[in-house]
C-alpha cells in the first residue's frame, strides 16, 4: 500500500482516501494520512470490482489463446501482471486525459512499440546467457524461456519464464522461435506437478473460490471443476468457465462437425440430438417450392413441412 502511495507522490499526486474492503483495516495505523474507507461484508465497491472484473476477462482472453492446457503457478502470476501492465498502457474513456494512458500520468513514462511491442506472452524465445569465462565453450550460450511481458523500463527489458529452473528472468537480448512440441510438454509437466487446474480459477486469500460480482464466496468446485456449469451470479453460485464443448457460440461462428455439431444444432432446433440429417431433409416431393431464383408472384408458396421422428416444425417460405 505504501509503495503505490509513493509512486502517486512522486509525480505529484496526493492520495486521500483509499477504497479498501476489510483485509487492508489493520494497515490503518501505517498509511500516515491517507484515509482507509472500509466497507463491510455485504457491501461492495463497484469501481474496483469492475476493474478486477476486467482484469480477469483480459486474463481469460489471453489463457485461451496460448497452446497450453494448464499453466505453472509462475506463469499465472505473471499472466496477471501482463494483462495488468497492457490496461493501464491505454487511455480510458472515464479517465481525466483521453489522450494520456493510467500509466504515463503516474509514471511519466510512455511506450515504445520498437522496444515493448517485441514478443507476445507466452511466445518461445531463446534467452542470451552471459556466461563465465566468455570463451567457455561447455556452457550453453541461451536458455529456453516463455515470455511473460515487458518491465516497461526505457531499455525494452522483457520477463521469462525459464524452463530448466521455473525461475524468472530479466533480459533484452532474446529471439523469437517457433513453439516447439516440446516445450508445451515440457509446461504441461510442470504445472501437473504444482497441480495447477486447467482453467483460470481466481480465488481469495484463504483459497476459497471467488464470482465476477464482488466479495461474495461462491462453493467449492466439484474434483472436475471444468464440468460445473456457470450459473447467474446473483445466485451466488460458482461462476465457472464453460468448456469448448458447451460454448453453443461456436456453433455460429466456427465450422464444426461430427457429434460437436449435431449437439449444439439439437439445442438450437429443440430436437433430439440422436437425429439423423436423412432424418431433416426438406421433403421436396410433398411440398411445392419456389425456385431459387424468380420473378413472379410468391403469394402461391405454401408452408414448408420439416419432419423429424418425434414431431413436425413448420416453416413459413
Amino acid at each position: 500500500m505504501m509503495q503505490i502511495v509513493s509512486v502517486y507522490c512522486r509525480r505529484g499526486l496526493k492520495v486521500t482516501t483509499a477504497m479498501v474492503d476489510n483485509q487492508f483495516n489493520p494497515l490503518r495505523d501505517t498509511i500516515g494520512d491517507v484515509d482507509l474507507n472500509v466497507t463491510a461484508a455485504a457491501e461492495h465497491a463497484p469501481e474496483i470490482e469492475r476493474c478486477i472484473r476486467l482484469i480477469k476477462e483480459r486474463v481469460r482472453v489471453q489463457k485461451c489463446r496460448l497452446p497450453f492446457s494448464s499453466l505453472p503457478a509462475r506463469i499465472v502470476i505473471g499472466l496477471v501482471s501482463f494483462c495488468v501492465f497492457w490496461i493501464n498502457a491505454f487511455p480510458h474513456k472515464s479517465s481525466v486525459s483521453q489522450s494520456l494512458s493510467p500509466r504515463t500520468i503516474i509514471t511519466g513514462r510512455k511506450l515504445v512499440y520498437t522496444k515493448h511491442c517485441r514478443a507476445e506472452f507466452g511466445d518461445y524465445a531463446q534467452v542470451y546467457q552471459d556466461t563465465t569465462p566468455h570463451n567457455s565453450t561447455d556452457l550453453a550460450r541461451a536458455v529456453s524461456t516463455i515470455v511473460l511481458g515487458p518491465t516497461g523500463n526505457a531499455q525494452g527489458t522483457y520477463k521469462f519464464y525459464n524452463l530448466d529452473t521455473g525461475w524468472q528472468i530479466v533480459t533484452n537480448q532474446f529471439t523469437i522461435l517457433p513453439m516447439p512440441q516440446e516445450v508445451i510438454h515440457r509446461l504441461h509437466a510442470i504445472a501437473a506437478a504444482q497441480q495447477m487446474p486447467a482453467d483460470i480459477i481466481f480465488t481469495d486469500a484463504e483459497g476459497n473460490i471467488i464470482n465476477d460480482v464482488g466479495d461474495d464466496i461462491a462453493p467449492p468446485p466439484t474434483e472436475d471443476h471444468r464440468s460445473v456449469a456457470s450459473v447467474d451470479p446473483a445466485d451466488g453460485l460458482y461462476m465457472g468457465i464453460h468448456p469448448a464443448g458447451d460454448m453453443i457460440g461456436d456453433h455460429f461462428t466456427k465450422p464444426l462437425q461430427g457429434a460437436l455439431f449435431r449437439k449444439f444444432r439439437a439445442i438450437i432446433m429443440n430436437i433430439d440430438e440422436c437425429v439423423t440429417d436423412v432424418d431433416l431433409a426438406w421433403e421436396r416431393d410433398l411440398v411445392p417450392t419456389m425456385p431459387q431464383e424468380c420473378v413472379g408472384d410468391i403469394a402461391h408458396v405454401s408452408v414448408t413441412r420439416l419432419k423429424v421422428d418425434h414431431g413436425t416444425i413448420y416453416c413459413v417460405a
